[in-house]
């Protein structure tokens, strides 16, 4: 039994190299600009959440998947950790969420020669409102008894919304903006962003409390980005995004 336990060590040894630096497994959505394949180091927040776990000794990977999939696999602890958490989606997901990347502007889009009277969350009350299936919505707006007109994706509730099938849609402020840039420029100053924000929630990595040792990798990931934000980096990031309305202090 001792020789079986000691050659099942030395094999352990030797699959697991001694200085190897641990893989975290990052899963998050197509969610620009924060997070998107199709955009440099993979957007804003991957960038801050890669750069955070190396500050800290870690690898990390990034695997894209719909909000659909993602969310129950996170869950589960199928990924050690998911980047553009709301307070909300840790709620929901039994997540623990890390320090604060972004803050999100949550709020509504309309035709311009539309405009909407809705100015709370409680205007939101019988409206026809354009949202994206299985978002995990702020409670002081999920709750506010809104009629939902759901798409499958943000993009498709913007076309909806430059269609006519909506009044009015409930986006964050950045990816509404980065979203019509990319996909829908000719309706730049058609579908119109309303100020202020119906909510501002902050934005974080959130780690599933399924896993073990989740508050410890949360702990290290905060210190990470604690030195970005000390040694300047977090700033060129921002300002690299063109994000500078959304930064958090640290």
């Amino acid at each position: 039994m001792f020789r079986f336990a000691a050659a099942a060590v030395l094999s352990f040894l030797c699959a697991a190299p001694l200085g190897a630096v641990p893989l975290v497994r990052l899963v998050t959505l197509d969610y620009p600009p924060y997070a998107s394949p199709a955009l440099a180091g993979q957007g804003a927040m991957v960038t801050l959440a890669r750069e955070a776990f190396e500050q800290a000794g870690y690898q990390v990977s990034v695997t894209f998947l719909p909000w659909g999939r993602l969310a129950p696999q996170l869950s589960q602890g199928r990924f050690d950790a998911g980047v553009g958490i709301w307070p909300s989606d840790c709620d929901a997901l039994n997540l623990v969420a890390s320090r604060p990347l972004f803050s999100s502007h949550l709020g509504l889009y309309y035709r311009r020669e539309r405009p909407t009277a809705i100015r709370s969350p409680a205007d939101l009350k019988g409206r026809r409102i354009g949202i994206t299936d299985s978002y995990n919505y702020p409670v002081e707006l999920a709750a506010a008894g809104w009629l939902p007109e759901v798409s499958q994706d943000d993009l498709s509730s913007l076309h909806k919304l430059d269609r006519g099938d909506v009044p009015v849609v409930l986006l964050e402020k950045a990816v509404g903006d980065a979203l019509i840039e990319r996909f829908m420029p000719n309706t730049r100053g058609v579908l119109v962003w309303q100020e202020p924000p119906l909510t501002t929630v902050p934005l974080s990595v959130g780690f599933p409390k399924a896993l073990p040792g989740a508050d410890t990798l949360r702990k290290a990931f905060d210190s990470g980005l604690r030195r970005l934000h000390a040694n300047g980096r977090y700033r060129v990031v921002v300002k690299q995004f063109g994000l500078e309305r959304y930064g958090v202090e640290p």
